[in-house]
């Protein structure tokens, strides 16, 4: 009875006999790709970082604008409500009889148009100046 050495899995298995030289090979070309995937993956992993964190920065920043907006909504609404109180027409009479003092006309105080003493401008120097601002 002979005796079968153990079965084994590679090249081997189906008759080639790794020689040194193929294993080398073998071992280089697992250790090129293992190194190539680690780098890939560890791009990945900056690259995820990088992301994550000007993600965060632009919340921030979305953040600040929000609250600057509500800031300026509240001023505006402050604004106009003071506004509103400065117009009012009781305010604005309460101010007028204070400071101006101002009365209704009477009738003594209008006149005709007629009776206005206006400066006369001869007709020729009146058609000369309507001529002049394009008038006739």
């Amino acid at each position: 009875m002979s005796i079968q050495p153990p079965c084994s899995f590679g090249n081997d298995a189906y008759g080639d006999t790794l020689s040194p030289s193929g294993m080398g090979r073998a071992f280089l070309s697992f250790r090129v790709f293992t190194v190539l995937g680690l780098l890939m993956l560890s791009l990945a992993a900056l690259g995820i970082y990088l992301v994550k964190y000007r993600v965060q920065d632009l919340q921030k920043e979305v953040a600040a604008t929000h609250s600057a907006i509500l800031h300026e909504r509240e001023a505006t609404a402050l604004l106009t409500a003071e506004w509103h109180y400065l117009c009012t027409p009781k305010r604005i009479a309460a101010l007028q009889q204070k400071y101006l003092q101002l009365v209704p006309l009477s009738a003594k105080q209008t006149v005709a148009f007629g009776a206005l003493d206006l400066p006369q401008m001869p007709a020729s120097s009146a058609l000369q100046h309507a001529a002049s601002e394009g008038g006739y």
